[in-house]
Formats: structure tokens, sequence, C-alpha cells
């Protein structure tokens, strides 16, 4: 693969992984478009892929990408050269095809277009390997053997990555983003075909915002707090074991209740200390998220945890990846 597409891709599928679900839409009408990238957007899902299904869709990228040129803008179900073509003339990122086609491959590896196309057996993944493609859509997921197809595909190819899509949604989600080899998920389950048909982009909205929560999983996993002196610190502690049933340990830096309410020991000055420490199940998306949102951090030594660098109701944030 020349150097041009290689940066391309790298860029790509960065930007794929960061956000860890891609949603899959058929549009058929494009005047609905506009709403539809809004609704992603409002439930903090920036990428779309539009699947080639209806005439809709290279208008419906074209609008995408007018009015929300930030927006990661795939181009799906693409089976011929000509919707390559009029996709990339739309302004679609990249090209996804539910199957293996070295036409269309050696036009985009030709031309600089990352392009991701789909798989489901090894002999279709050597193929595309022959063309420099190392990231590929597993396609139809669930149907072909889910993750036990994923992890054996896998252990062959070490360099390969993949995009499982097909029979996936917010109850296998983590399941599969969980694997090392699974750069995100694909899916249509964010905006079905018929919510954006009936106009319910409000609905549309709440399922993004689920898909990202389930991916980040973030969750209240502990809260730190400074005490003055060691007999506050034994009092509070001995409060919240008891008022919660909660077990007490102690090591060299902190006193803790149930694994919950920390104590740290070397943190003492009238509770300016306190900390809330929230959990997610990867660092590296929160990240991702947390500029997005404009959010300011620092990420400390420690490559499991970062720190927000602006204090919210007299506590300090830190999110750690995994359990506290």
């Amino acid at each position: 693969m020349i150097k041009g597409i290689v940066v391309l891709m790298d860029d790509i599928c960065e930007r794929i992984s960061s956000i860890g679900v891609l949603p899959v839409v058929k549009i058929e009408n494009a005047g609905d478009s506009e709403n539809l990238a809004a609704s992603l957007l409002a439930g903090d899902l920036p990428a779309v892929e539009i699947t080639f299904r209806t005439d809709a869709a290279e208008e419906s990228m074209r609008r995408i990408r007018k009015k929300f040129p930030a927006m990661l803008l795939g181009a799906g179900t693409v089976l011929t050269i000509d919707q390559i073509k009029r996709a990339v003339g739309a302004g679609a990122d990249f090209m996804v095809a539910p199957g293996f086609n070295p036409k269309i491959a050696a036009y985009c590896t030709a031309h600089d277009i990352p392009f991701f196309p789909g798989i489901n057996a090894p002999s279709q993944i050597e193929a595309a390997l022959e063309y420099g493609l190392d990231v590929l859509k597993f396609f139809p997921a669930e149907v072909m053997g889910g993750i036990k197809m994923v992890k054996s595909l896998a252990a062959p190819y070490g360099q390969v990555k993949f995009i499982p899509t097909g029979g996936i949604n917010v109850s296998n989600l983590n399941d599969y983003l969980s694997l090392s080899v699974v750069l995100a998920c694909g899916g249509s389950w964010v905006a079905p075909a018929h919510m954006i048909r009936e106009g319910r982009f409000d609905d549309i909205a709440k399922l993004a915002h689920e898909a990202v929560s389930t991916v980040l999983g973030f969750t209240l996993s502990g809260v730190q707090l400074a005490t003055p002196t060691g007999n506050d610190r034994e009092s509070v502690l001995d409060f919240f074991a008891s008022a919660f049933l909660l077990n007490k340990t102690e090591n060299e830096t902190t006193v803790t209740a149930g694994g919950i309410i920390e104590v740290d020991k070397m943190m003492t000055g009238n509770g300016s200390g306190n900390r809330l420490i929230f959990s997610t199940h990867s660092l590296v998306r929160a990240m991702a998220f947390f500029k997005r949102k404009k959010i300011a951090f620092e990420a400390k030594s420690n490559p499991d945890e970062l720190i927000l660098l602006k204090q919210k109701g007299g506590f300090e944030v830190k999110v750690v990846e995994g359990a506290k």
C-alpha cells in the first residue's frame, strides 16, 4: 500500500476506534439526512455510515458533509466503482463493502481512498491483505459465528483488526469491544430505518447516547476524602462502615470502607483533596470523548488514569480504566 493511503487509513481507523460504534444507516429521503446527523451528534456520536441501499444515499452524504463538516462520514454497501466516485464527490471519508471485490480494492488503494471490505473467511482475509488492507469488516457477524468466529479468524492473522457488523446491539456490544482485535462495531440499531422514516430523531439521539454510554461504561466507583487529622479519618471511615455495613481495610497509603469510600492518608487540609473516582471500559475512548466535549484533563504517569483539570462541586475528578 502506498504511503498516502496508509496515513489516511491510520487517521480514519483511529477516529473510528476512538468512538467504538459506527452507525450503519439506510436513508430513504435525503431530506432526513441533516436531522439524522444532528440526532447522532446530540447523542455524542460523531460518525455515520450511509449505505448505498437507496437512491437518496449520495445526496444524503452531500448534505451531511456540508452542514456537519467535522462528522466522520462513510459510504456503505459500496458495490461498484461508480458508487465510490459518487461517494467521494459527496464528501465521504471512507468506503465500506459487504464483501471483498478485488476491482474495488484495487481502485481504492490506487486512489488513496480508505476502504473496509467485508469478510467472513480466511481466504477473503488473505485476498484483502494482498492489497494492504488489514482493517476489515466482519459481516454478517452474529450469523457467521460472532465472537468465537472473530477469535478464530484473528488467531492466524495477528496484524488484522475487525469491525464486526450485523446482529450487534447494546446487549453484546462490549463483548466484541473487549477483544483487542476489534477496532469498533457497526450496526443499524442506533438509527433504524423506520425511525428515520417516522421522523423519530429524538429517539435516535437517545439510542446514540445509549450506545456511547455503553461503550464508555462510566461508573462512579469510589470517593476519596481528605481529612485534617487521624482522628477525623477514623471517625469518617467508622461512620460509613457502620451505616452501610461496609468492611474496613487499610494499607500504607489509604483506609477504605467497602472499597468505595477511601481516605488517603497523604491528603489533608479540611477536605480540599476530596476526589470522585469514575471507572471506564476504555481510557483511550474516554480521552477522545472528553476532547470532543472540550473537557480538559491531565493524563497522569499511570497510563490507566487521568484527572479532569477543573474541580466540580469541590471535588477533583479522577477517571480510571476498569475497576478502581
